[in-house]
């Protein structure tokens, strides 16, 4: 499904105020009024021209204001008194550019904002973008710019530093974006899989508590704490990520990984019925379409043997050659 754009008939306010005052009360030869104007032609346009318009206009901002930081700060204040979010909209456009390939391009419109303005706001889009287009280095160097504490750059520099391979650094960025923020939903889970990195899984397990006490349950969560369970498995764990896991298995639609995840709970905690209630949940025909699964059978049969699992061999056994015998 394609992905819905913001036009101007979403902002009805700040439409009604271009069309009837905007022209009376702004000022062309003003570079922040100039800019103000160009929101306008950008809500406007299609989604294919909108980043051409927007490089064109920063461009033609940057070159003739005089003071970046008091012009933006105008700007923001003046969209704001008809209801419309600049930092929402340049980070809708910072999407678009990230989903087009034109990420880089937007990357470095933002850091010249971000650079002469000094706004935090800036820099965290810059950090952002870098961040999704694989310039790790350049977003931690993004991050390491903003003074003052704040959350959400913590954040985004520990995440840049774990996929860096800086596990122990991304665990001292992302406690204290969760001591700066306790609702910093994204630094709890970044925080589990840089714990999970240093092999520390009791304060992965703790992380990932805190996290899903913000998320309420959900499957993305649920699978990380399954794979925690496997790295350091007790008796509690295994049982907490089989009751969160187990309902998201359905017999409808393809679902290997769960399904192997769910397989390796029930060989670790050593209980067949739950090995058996995937089989009989499984979508066999959907499952059988996915060649991890065939290669995956050695391991699984190996599992079975090895726990003597015998009934439960033959039904599985059962089961595959159906699919087999299906084609």
């Amino acid at each position: 499904m394609e992905y819905r754009w913001s036009q101007l008939a979403d902002y009805p306010s700040l439409e009604d105020w271009f069309r009837t005052m905007a022209k009376k009360t702004l000022s062309l030869d003003h570079p922040a009024d100039k800019f103000i104007m160009s929101i306008d032609k950008l809500l406007r346009s299609e989604s294919e021209h909108r980043l051409s318009v927007w490089f064109q206009e920063v461009n033609q901002f940057i070159d003739n204001s005089s003071n970046i930081y008091a012009d933006l700060i105008r700007i923001e204040q003046v969209l704001a008194d008809h209801s419309f979010d600049l930092m929402g909209f340049v980070s809708e456009l910072g999407e678009l550019a990230v989903i087009n390939d034109k990420g880089r391009a937007f990357y470095s419109c933002i850091g010249m904002l971000a650079d002469q303005s000094g706004l935090a706001a800036f820099r965290f889009l810059a950090a952002w973008t870098a961040l999704n287009t694989g310039q790790l280095q350049e977003c931690v160097a993004e991050c390491e710019k903003v003074e003052q504490p704040i959350a959400c750059i913590y954040t985004i520099q520990g995440q840049a530093m774990l996929e860096l391979g800086m596990a122990e650094e991304a665990v001292d960025c992302l406690h204290a974006a969760t001591k700066l923020s306790s609702s910093e939903t994204l630094a709890f889970f970044q925080l589990a899989k840089a714990y999970h990195a240093l092999s520390d899984y009791k304060s992965a397990w703790k992380a990932l508590v805190d996290c899903e006490a913000l998320t309420g349950q959900n499957i993305e969560v649920a699978t990380f704490f399954g794979l925690i369970a496997l790295c350091e498995p007790t008796e509690d764990r295994l049982k907490y990520c089989w009751d969160r896991l187990s309902p998201y298995l359905s017999n409808e639609g393809e679902q290997s990984e769960l399904v192997f995840m769910l397989m390796d709970l029930s060989f670790t905690a050593e209980i067949p019925e739950w090995f058996s209630n995937i089989v009989d949940r499984v979508d066999w025909e959907q499952t059988k379409k996915n060649p991890a699964f065939f290669n995956k059978l050695p391991w699984i049969l190996s599992k079975l043997d090895g726990l003597h699992w015998s009934q439960e061999n033959i039904v599985f056994l059962d089961k595959v050659a159906q699919v087999e015998k299906s084609g």
